[in-house]
């Protein structure tokens, strides 16, 4: 979203100022959950940090709804209307205010398809889509990626049950 508002903030206009104020908030939410992340702020400092923010955020969505552009209008309605889901981060311990995990995740996959020009079928893409999961969830959870597959093939030409991704006993 930080993104999304500094472009804002490159328009003439009402949407100037007003991208350049989210962006800036934006950015110092994510500063001030970083210095509780490291243990430079306790979790009451932050909350009551972050409660002044998002009283500001609001408040700066309320008036890219009223005097931005149509499209600032729609992104500050859309953002208005899911406004709780913008802070779950404050309510679940380990979470991030960031997308940047989930970018990184996706990273080497992104890679790897613009290398090898990606697949040429939709089964192709389905398989690329579960390995690639099942490969990340593994890889969360600490275990044997090939260890697994083995056991789903093995599985297979036994004709019994493969194991599950969430059976914390595989692997």
């Amino acid at each position: 979203m930080i993104r999304e508002f500094r472009k804002y903030a490159e328009r003439d206009g009402p949407d100037k100022e007003i991208g350049r104020a989210l962006a800036k908030e934006l950015s110092q939410v994510c500063g001030i959950h970083g210095k509780y992340r490291e243990g430079q702020l306790s979790l009451s400092q932050r909350n009551r940090q972050l409660g002044h923010r998002k009283k500001r955020v609001e408040n700066w969505l309320y008036d890219g709804f009223a005097n931005g552009s149509d499209r600032l209008s729609k992104l500050s309605e859309k953002l208005l209307d899911r406004f709780s889901h913008l802070w779950v981060f404050t309510k679940i311990r380990g979470m991030e205010p960031t997308n940047n995990l989930a970018e990184r995740d996706l990273r080497k996959l992104v890679v790897w398809r613009k290398k090898s020009s990606g697949t040429r079928s939709d089964r192709g893409k389905r398989f690329v889509e579960r390995m690639t999961t099942v490969a990340q969830t593994l890889k969360k959870q600490g275990k044997n990626i090939l260890g697994f597959i083995q056991k789903v093939v093995e599985s297979f030409y036994a004709g019994v049950e493969p194991p599950s991704v969430l059976n914390t006993e595989v692997c």
